[in-house]
């Protein structure tokens, strides 16, 4: 008996030892959470490291070694500097065009802790883009995108589905952000691969439906925001003739978004659902109470048609002549036309901001509207595009009538104008930063330049002046977008490629036949992904300095294929070898 009491003594000292020991520890680990009582409720549990946080590494050039040795937990950034961010946030990103959060609960929650830690670097890395941090640690570099692998590193992705709306809600915000981001880098296959799990992530937690009612209106709104977000983000990314959209507009049966005064004030309103806009005849209703960002969303799902039209080499796009009245190419002209008879997105801006935003001088609901003029424009320069409905009549091995091809290119024209004429209206307190602008610019860009050899004087002069500003447009969007840098470059060597050559035929019996390398040089001008991706997978990457315009080499053997601008660290170009001009057949299009 005493031996084993003997025992038990050792061990309850051995016992008393190891406590001993940990006391230190414990201390210093109070202590840390004494220094940091704000941000504490932040820090996530840890997990280890997930595919997406090594996808999105990949593209990371400014991270320092310091930096990725260290936890997002340890470098976590002062409440100031969180509330500095929102203000960045709130002026320079909010409904532009993605809405996320209610302005005055997100502050709330910032300041008392209660923002998940992935979802507050996602907030950091996105006011990044438009304004320096204070006090961030000072292993992070002055860059977005270092902040973005910080946000990756904290999110443990819910596979299983999330737990609850809360929780889906800020994984979709969160991915929403950073896609944003990632994608106007170069990292268009990772962006749509990530996107895509946030959208499964929405239909899975059935954020495509109404909500409940026992949900507070604020949250019910931002849920909303949430998912509607996500889904013009899934049509944006899209632009691309080798990737489709995940979310079918038939599925989308929630109520589109709120007014931003119902929403600031936490007002209930009724709003419209999007099959309200589908089809050539519109709710006379609906569009009333379809406010600057709801019509976002619904231009959103036009394009989509748009996209799945023009770009999209599938059976959609071949049903019918595109003069045909049956065709999809004169559905979507007559929604579009019904949209711009509803909207006035064909109307004088001053005039249409008037009347849509109720004179109000609100830069956010100005900025949306604008917004959704740009996607307009842009449907109907896809739509009405040259080579894209080149390229569809030469598989239907049909010509067009001249008045049909007449009536296609005056109006793209009039559209790709219209976009570039948008860079004006900066002059009146509104914002045109978004990245889509970039893409917008470079469509109506190369149509310009298609105009520059016109026969008419009073053409190619105007056509000229569009090309210039859509060129200076760009390298003002490239000081936030790198994409936005490589499309001026792609731009001018475009219309270096194409100056003293015919527009494409498509009214002559022999459809002006490209070669395959016209075609896929042609491709890589309206392809949103190749447009916005710096250089060809397994291509030689060669790190150039910085360099003006002026100093590159515009041979035609270089177009496409060329160093470009360090915008946030691009590396050299390869798209594919191009030998000579864009030698076009003669007859041209009729103008």
């Amino acid at each position: 008996m005493q031996l084993k009491f003997a025992s038990l003594d050792d061990r309850l000292g051995n016992i008393e030892n190891a406590i001993a020991g940990i006391k230190p520890l414990l201390a210093s680990l109070a202590s840390i959470v004494e220094m940091r009582p704000q941000t504490s409720a932040l820090v996530p549990q840890s997990k280890s490291p997930q595919p997406e946080s090594r996808c999105a590494s990949s593209i990371m050039t400014n991270i320092s070694p310091q930096l990725q040795s260290m936890t997002p937990q340890r470098i976590f950034p002062p409440v100031h500097t969180l509330l500095f961010a929102a203000d960045v946030y709130f002026r320079f990103c909010h409904n532009q065009p993605y809405s996320l959060f209610h302005e005055a609960t997100l502050r709330h929650r910032l300041a008392s802790g209660q923002v998940p830690t992935y979802l507050a670097w996602a907030i950091l890395a996105a006011a990044r883009r438009f304004s320096s941090l204070p006090d961030l640690h000072e292993s992070i570099s002055d860059d977005p995108l270092p902040l973005t692998k910080l946000a990756w590193d904290s999110l443990d992705l819910p596979w299983e589905g999330a737990r609850n709306d809360q929780e889906a809600v800020a994984v979709i915000q969160t991915i929403v952000l950073l896609v944003n981001i990632e994608h106007p880098a170069g990292n268009c296959a990772g962006s749509y691969m990530k996107l895509g799990f946030a959208l499964r992530i929405a239909l899975h937690s059935r954020l495509n439906l109404d909500p409940e009612d026992d949900l507070s209106l604020v949250f019910r709104e931002e849920r909303k925001r949430a998912f509607w977000s996500a889904y013009l983000q899934d049509k944006l990314i899209s632009l691309s003739r080798e990737r489709s959209p995940v979310l079918q507009d038939e599925v989308c049966r929630i109520s589109l978004p709120c007014s931003e005064v119902a929403f600031r004030d936490s007002l209930e309103e009724e709003c419209p659902t999007l099959d309200c806009f589908n089809g050539e005849r519109v709710d006379e209703k609906a569009a009333e109470q379809c406010c600057p960002l709801a019509l976002i969303f619904v231009i959103g799902s036009a394009l989509n048609r748009v996209s799945n039209y023009a770009l999209h080499e599938n059976r959609f796009s071949e049903l019918g002549l595109p003069w045909s009245p049956s065709s999809p190419y004169t559905s979507i002209s007559a929604s579009l036309l019904q949209l711009e008879v509803n909207f006035g997105l064909n109307d004088p801006t001053e005039e249409a901001l008037g009347r849509l935003v109720n004179g109000s001088a609100d830069q956010q609901m100005k900025g949306s509207f604008i917004y959704a003029k740009a996607m307009f424009h842009l449907s109907h320069c896809l739509l009405h595009h040259p080579f894209l409905l080149h390229q569809r009549l030469q598989r239907l091995q049909q010509r067009a009538p001249a008045s049909f091809a007449k009536a296609a290119w005056d109006t793209c024209r009039m559209h790709a104008k219209s976009i570039t004429g948008l860079k004006d209206l900066r002059s009146q307190n509104v914002l045109i930063l978004p990245s889509l602008y970039a893409y917008c610019t470079m469509i109506a860009g190369t149509i310009h330049a298609l105009c520059l050899s016109d026969g008419d004087l009073a053409i190619s002069s105007e056509a000229n002046f569009h090309f210039k500003y859509a060129v200076d447009f760009l390298h003002d969007l490239a000081r936030y977008w790198a994409h936005a840098g490589l499309m001026a470059t792609r731009l001018e060597r475009f219309r270096r490629s194409v100056e003293g050559k015919p527009l494409l035929s498509y009214t002559r019996k022999e459809h002006g036949e490209l070669l395959p390398v016209d075609a896929k040089t042609l491709w890589q001008s309206v392809d949103y992904a190749l447009l916005s991706t710096p250089t060809r997978p397994g291509s030689p990457s060669i790190q150039v300095e910085a360099m003006q315009t002026s100093e590159f080499d515009f041979s035609p053997s270089q177009l496409f294929d060329f160093p470009v601008p360090d915008f946030g660290g691009m590396q050299n170009v390869d798209m594919g070898d191009f030998e000579g001009l864009i030698s076009l057949d003669e007859g041209d299009m009729v103008a």
